[in-house]
């Protein structure tokens, strides 16, 4: 199975789209919220201020590499630089992340969720770096691939979060979006590879970071 060539670029423009949004949003945020006084903007200002910002910061960063990153020719210097950058940056926004799910809205399942998320997010993006750089390129798509596509739950938890609130409450649309946000895009990711499965011919290191 191959995807139509217009189909992947109107997908990866709406990627592409959608992620400068929510990064601008997220390296907006302090300024969006200058003046909030109630709702989560309120609560981040009681908890440490770095971890706050690494992970407003490393994950809008990663969210946009990551959309730019899908446009590059694999193997070329802009592939290799991106990809480290998107690398850093998911370990900055991961570190943040993991500090964050402590004190999320709703709870402890809900925390759980985003801890989970966080978890996965690392170990994914560290075997894509890790097998780009060994030159097990079809392992390095296949894992870059899952990294994207929990990267992309910033995207998604927004869009659910939208819909679920015309039936359900906040509280409950928000537990429900903490898991629902990257393990629905997990499985798409995972129909996809499992659909496009293929071995690749480039030669052993041309990935390599």
């Amino acid at each position: 199975y191959s995807m139509p060539v217009s189909l992947q670029t109107s997908f990866k423009s709406l990627f592409l789209l959608l992620a400068v949004s929510i990064s601008v949003y997220a390296l907006g945020y302090d300024w969006i919220y200058a003046h909030a006084t109630e709702g989560i903007a309120v609560k981040f200002k009681s908890l440490i201020t770095i971890f706050v910002y690494s992970h407003l910061i490393g994950g809008g960063l990663a969210l946009s590499l990551g959309a730019i990153q899908v446009f590059t020719k694999q193997g070329s210097p802009w592939h290799r630089r991106l990809g480290i950058s998107y690398c850093i940056a998911v370990l900055i926004g991961g570190i943040g992340g993991g500090y964050l799910s402590f004190f999320a809205d709703v709870g402890p399942s809900t925390g759980v969720g985003f801890f989970i998320l966080d978890i996965l997010w690392l170990y994914s993006t560290f075997l894509a770096l890790s097998y780009a750089r060994a030159g097990r390129i079809d392992l390095h798509r296949r894992w870059i691939i899952r990294s994207l596509a929990i990267t992309a739950a910033a995207i998604s938890l927004r869009i659910e979060l939208l819909i679920f609130t015309q039936f359900w409450s906040f509280e409950t649309s928000y537990m429900i979006v903490a898991w629902s946000s990257w393990i629905g895009n997990l499985l798409i990711a995972e129909m996809y590879l499992s659909l496009t499965s293929r071995t690749l011919t480039l030669p052993k290191g041309n990935l390599s970071l």
